[in-house]
């Protein structure tokens, strides 16, 4: 059983009715999200060796139930459920918790009980009074946010929302808005033409590591730019190529990638490379972000190294940018395309330094 299929029976089964017969007139809602592979659905066996059972979130219109609730669980849940015990272990240093059986009279139950605001706060740093003023968030908000937070946030599944905070929430945060989605595809692009031709120039001088590893460097930015075009958060790298393989791109990309992979020369490395571009920007046309142009492809001055034209591509896309982001000076995409490490970019001090840092970009 996946975990988000026990996390739901667990609800409808025992949490709800327990609600309905105690609280009747309880405004909430009820999913499994936040972190855990589970939440993405991508959970198997092994997912089940910690942080994995009866578990899930309860977002309370009345914070000030949280506690007596919380109470309400831990003397009234069952012991146990489908085979699976109730209780939790305390958690480690590293925050990892187990299941176990529970000795004492209590359950040391996993229903993380609070307030749809109190829950972005502590997750994505929000400080909101009220669901609507995600509307307001402001562009350097956006592109300091930890995109795997993001993405847990709207993954997962809503059991039950009767008052509809969190789902208006999620709703709000399902995606970047247009401007974001723009600019983060263009910095992935911008990336790429950095280093476009470092791969070939790396093979000609032999440097056969180099070479490949540049390679390896821009698949990963040619699977980013697959998933965002396809309006998706790009999870951390154990589950990346797991979410590439959903894009309806992949059954296109998905060979040329692997040739990329097994080539044992630059030159047909250089050749592989320039048809997952292509096949980028042709899906680029299919969905009117860019005119129909010859990308290629083309001599790099007189080196002999064969690279796709991206300056044009990369001007389309930036006319389409209003005019904050038109005018900032390095166009390098959201802080994930800069520094791709969880443990960073959602650390409060991390994010502060960087929508910070974005303001002065756009100040110049």
């Amino acid at each position: 059983m996946k975990g988000i299929e026990l996390a739901e029976r667990f609800f409808h089964e025992i949490i709800e009715p327990m609600l309905d017969n105690h609280y009747p007139k309880l405004q909430y809602a009820a999913a499994l999200l936040g972190a855990g592979s589970e939440v993405m659905g991508y959970d198997d066996e092994i997912s089940k060796d910690h942080d994995w059972g009866l578990r899930l979130n309860l977002f309370l219109k009345d914070d000030q139930l949280s506690e007596e609730i919380d109470q309400f669980f831990r003397n009234q849940l069952p012991r146990n459920f489908l085979g699976f015990s109730t209780h939790w272990g305390e958690a480690d240093e590293k925050g990892v918790q187990l299941v176990e059986e529970s000795l004492d009279s209590e359950i040391n139950h996993r229903i993380h009980i609070t307030t749809v605001q109190k829950f972005l706060n502590e997750k994505i740093n929000l400080k909101i009074t009220k669901i609507v003023d995600l509307s307001e968030l402001s562009l350097t908000q956006w592109l300091s946010f930890p995109e795997q937070i993001l993405l847990e946030f709207v993954s997962g599944k809503v059991f039950k929302d009767n008052f509809d905070e969190l789902s208006n929430a999620r709703e709000y945060l399902a995606y970047y808005p247009k401007a974001i989605w723009l600019f983060a595809i263009l910095g992935e692009w911008n990336h790429i033409a950095e280093d476009q031709v470092f791969m070939s120039r790396a093979g000609s001088m032999d440097n056969e590591i180099g070479s490949r590893l540049i390679a390896t460097s821009m698949i990963n930015r040619i699977i980013r730019l697959a998933l965002h075009l396809e309006r998706r958060y790009i999870p951390y790298t154990k589950w990346t190529v797991t979410s590439f393989k959903e894009t309806s791109i992949y059954d296109v990309l998905s060979p040329i990638l692997t040739k990329i992979l097994d080539s044992k020369n630059w030159r047909d490395r250089e050749k592989m490379l320039n048809q997952a571009f292509s096949a980028l920007i042709e899906n680029h046309i299919e969905k009117g972000l860019i005119k129909r142009y010859d990308y290629g492809p083309i001599q790099f001055h007189t080196r002999g190294y064969n690279i796709i034209n991206l300056e044009p591509l990369m001007t389309e896309l930036t006319s389409l940018l209003p005019p904050e982001l038109k005018n900032m000076t390095h166009k390098i995409g959201t802080i994930n395309q800069i520094i791709n490490y969880t443990n960073i970019t959602s650390d409060r001090d991390f994010q502060k330094a960087a929508t910070e840092f974005y303001n002065s970009l756009l100040s110049i």
